[in-house]
């Protein structure tokens, strides 16, 4: 009696078991792609020059929290004096966290491709050109709404940083001729407008 007991207790336990459902991910933390575009000005501190920057951005959120973000952007310098120009592309991949579906922050590698130079005198300046190396650091937030699938539609307010190392800067004046003068420290610091899908 005690044995049928037993087993009849355990089939009832298996077959509730098994018609518990699996718990799927929950919209918010699932999984999606997302997208963005931004529009910066600000100054390149080499040689002060004033830029503007137009960036695309796409990937993944991985969770509410969590997002890998590839970006592809085109910077150019305003005009401002003689021996000053400035232009570059860029390309990153930034690791990004939001907090409280508003605040977020990234970071990550990138790679510049252009050429800037400033006047470093009265009749000298310095140049570099090339590929330059670099890091890439976002932060902001974003005012919008989420959708029913945990989307957030946000337009977006933040400041952006880039480091970019020159691998030989060249320096040049009106009385020698150009000279190699070490590795070319470039940072451009902007403020950024823009829109998220995310």
């Amino acid at each position: 009696m005690s044995t049928t007991m037993s087993l009849a207790l355990l089939l009832a336990t298996h077959s509730a078991l098994a018609q518990v459902p699996e718990v799927a991910a929950t919209p918010d933390e699932a999984a999606r792609l997302r997208a963005g575009v931004s529009l910066a000005t600000g100054v390149f501190l080499a040689g002060a020059t004033p830029e503007l920057d137009l960036t695309a951005r796409a990937g993944v959120q991985l969770t509410r929290r969590w997002a890998l973000v590839g970006e592809a952007g085109l910077t150019w310098g305003l005009p401002k004096e003689t021996g000053t120009f400035l232009a570059y592309g860029h390309l990153g991949v930034l690791a990004e966290a939001t907090f409280a579906d508003r605040y977020f922050i990234a970071a990550g590698p990138l790679v510049a491709f252009g050429l800037w130079s400033a006047p470093t005198g009265t009749a000298s300046a310095s140049a570099a050109a090339g590929l330059f190396p670099g890091v890439d650091l976002r932060l902001g937030a974003g005012f919008g709404s989420r959708d029913d699938s945990g989307r957030r539609h946000q337009f977006t307010v933040g400041l952006d940083a880039k480091l970019m190392i020159a691998g030989a800067a060249v320096s040049a004046s009106s009385a020698t001729a150009p000279a190699t003068i070490g590795p070319g420290l470039g940072t451009s610091l902007i403020l950024f407008l823009g829109y998220e899908a995310k």
